[in-house]
């Protein structure tokens, strides 16, 4: 779905059309979801448009989609819509269920089942759940598809893009507890991924996950340490690989391999909202085992202040990864190692990453439930930056200003 100059009007028009009934429905003390005793749904949606100054590459919102923010106007990178459902079976024991509807890999926006568990409160401070939940590599990462929660219009790319899985199947156990004037989060998550995306399979990765959160007053503090171990190969790679293997360069080939290859998440960020002021920062580190995939540095900051219903804002956030090499061990009288050698840095490069980016807008807090987002980005990547990028330029750094709307709402 892509847009034309008249865009914005489009727009106008919709989130009219979307505001006169859910202004409606906040007159009513039941605004915002439906409920009853024990069963209840609760929706979110954005509907964003977007476009670059820079048609040259494509700036993605995270790893997956086929498609990003481009010189002319689209809603697919910034449109979503979920659904979720809970049922509480008795005081202790409840399921939840959530799809969520986003711009897939293949091009749809077939929806995702994101959330299906049941969970058990086992003491008013601790609960358990099983099934399948998100993973949360990052803080704030569990809401980050409900553009209604946060400032921007899309969480920072650069922070939040390169996380590779959103939920997973297995268990995972939550203590809360006081100490000193504050409450102490302590959470743990094992299972196994459940996601297939047209570059990779992660169906079958191990997941570790472990979080520990101290909320005092106005403030938020967390730190998350995640391990993954990949099962499959990547399938693009494999001419490559046996191509090496054919010339004797088996070593290399076996380098440019996934499976069973481990990756390391660390994540610590402090978040400040006081109804006036609405700080947040965060910085993470990402280390692979793979050859194939770079390690990376990131942050990400955001300073807002609420002036009435307004919410003016300023945000910035940066990621960097770190070079590898890889030798083939091919003579060079083979004539076939030039090719070879160029085709296994190509490869590597697929990983890197070196971008910032500067954010400024404005949240207009339209009715209860419903905001209205305008910002503009002004984007900076190096030279060979491919994460997160479609057809990067290979040669020479990338700059682009990035215009954005947005409707946010939920129900």
């Amino acid at each position: 779905m892509t847009f034309t100059t008249a865009t914005p009007l489009v727009f106008c028009l919709l989130a009219s059309a979307l505001l006169s009934p859910i202004a409606h429905a906040d007159e009513d003390s039941s605004a915002g979801s439906f409920s009853s005793d024990r069963f209840k749904v609760d929706g979110f949606g954005s509907l964003g448009i977007a476009r670059s100054t820079n048609g040259e590459a494509e700036i993605l919102r995270s790893l997956t989609p086929p498609e990003g923010i481009t010189d002319h106007w689209s809603a697919n990178s910034d449109s979503i819509l979920g659904l979720q459902a809970s049922y509480r079976i008795s005081d202790e024991v409840e399921t939840v269920a959530q799809a969520v509807s986003y711009l897939r890999d293949d091009g749809s926006f077939q929806p995702n089942i994101t959330w299906a568990f049941l969970k058990y409160d086992v003491t008013p401070r601790f609960s358990m759940r099983f099934g399948r939940i998100g993973t949360e590599f990052l803080m704030l990462a569990d809401s980050r598809l409900v553009g209604y929660s946060y400032l921007p219009v899309r969480p920072a790319i650069e922070f939040y893009g390169m996380i590779p899985i959103n939920y997973g199947d297995g268990i995972d156990a939550r203590l809360r507890w006081p100490v000193g004037d504050g409450m102490l989060r302590l959470e743990g998550f094992a299972g196994i991924a459940a996601e297939d995306t047209a570059r990779y399979s992660f169906s079958g990765t191990k997941v570790v996950k472990g979080t520990i959160g101290y909320d005092l007053g106005d403030w938020q503090f967390r730190y998350v340490n995640a391990w993954i171990k990949l099962k499959n190969d990547m399938d693009a790679l494999d001419p490559l690989r046996d191509t090496l293997t054919l010339l004797g360069a088996g070593a290399a080939a076996d380098e440019l391999g996934f499976k069973d290859t481990t990756s390391i998440y660390q994540s610590i960020g402090a978040a400040y909202d006081d109804g006036t002021w609405q700080v947040q920062g965060a910085i993470n580190y990402v280390r692979h085992e793979a050859t194939m995939r770079e390690n990376s540095r990131a942050l990400q900051f955001l300073v807002g202040r609420r002036i009435g219903s307004f919410t003016p804002f300023v945000a910035y956030s940066q990621a960097k990864s770190s070079h590898k090499n890889l030798e083939t061990g091919l003579s060079p009288f083979n004539p076939y190692a030039p090719a070879l050698n160029a085709g296994v840095a190509q490869a590597i490069l697929i990983s890197h990453v070196d971008r910032k980016t500067l954010s400024l807008g404005t949240r207009w807090d339209v009715r209860r439930n419903v905001d209205l987002k305008a910002q503009v980005d002004f984007v900076r990547a190096g030279e060979g930056s491919n994460l997160l990028l479609l057809n990067a330029p290979p040669d020479s750094d990338y700059k682009a200003t990035v215009f954005s709307l947005s409707l946010d709402f939920v129900f």
